[in-house]
């Protein structure tokens, strides 16, 4: 998670980048000492935290999981995980230290949209319409100064092959094998559910029949 050896981020990015990024670090209430240590994958997932959202309120880190998790221990029932907790995090750590710098760099470049992109997010989210914020996102990086078309779809091509459609893939053998025992509940984000190889999708060629709740 941290640069233990080699050049730090400030001597990989040109004076006025880091600039930026320091400062959005401080608007997190991170130091720019400890940001300059940081994998830059993992700065800029930090980073894609809204400055707005700090410091964390109360209760912040009790998200839906959360929740989930408690009500099924309150009632005796078996909880299992999709993955292994470092999953994430290895994927992470085999993308190119090229693409984790470029990832930093767009990443910073989005700060002035960070809040209203929050908000855009948890909108669409509770709306049903989570795959419109995915659409907005590869929009709003096409706008970035000096971004190409092909960078950019490389982009949200990369980002979905690694944080969304591989992981798919594997998740639905993992679900089709639990669900042989009874009934589950399988909790995870939205992004994940739509698209021609989201989960529903999979499911549904593997015979399975999808319908969805009005809740």
């Amino acid at each position: 998670m941290y640069l233990t050896k080699g050049p730090t981020l400030p001597e990989r990015l040109r004076p006025d980048d880091w600039d930026e990024v320091a400062k959005a670090a401080r608007a997190r209430g991170m130091t720019p000492f400890m940001a300059a240590k940081m994998q830059p994958w993992l700065l800029a997932s930090f980073l894609e935290i809204p400055a707005c959202l700090f410091p964390l309120p109360q209760g912040a880190d009790e998200g839906l999981d959360k929740l989930l998790i408690d009500l099924a221990q309150a009632e005796g029932m078996p909880i299992a995980a999709l993955e292994p907790y470092d999953g994430v995090l290895k994927i992470f750590a085999q993308i190119p230290p090229a693409d984790q710098m470029a990832l930093l760099r767009q990443t910073v470049a989005m700060q002035a949209q960070s809040d209203d992109m929050a908000k855009t997010l948890a909108d669409s989210y509770f709306a049903g319409d989570s795959r419109l914020f995915w659409a907005y996102t590869g929009k709003a990086l096409l706008d970035l100064p000096g971004m190409t078309k092909s960078e950019a779809d490389r982009t949200m091509a990369f980002i979905d092959h690694a944080m969304i459609s591989s992981r798919n893939a594997a998740w639905v053998p993992v679900l089709e094998t639990t669900a042989q025992r009874g009934t589950i509940l399988a909790a995870f984000v939205a992004l994940h559910l739509s698209g021609e190889t989201g989960i529903l999708n999979l499911l549904a060629r593997n015979g399975w029949t999808i319908q969805a709740l009005n809740l």
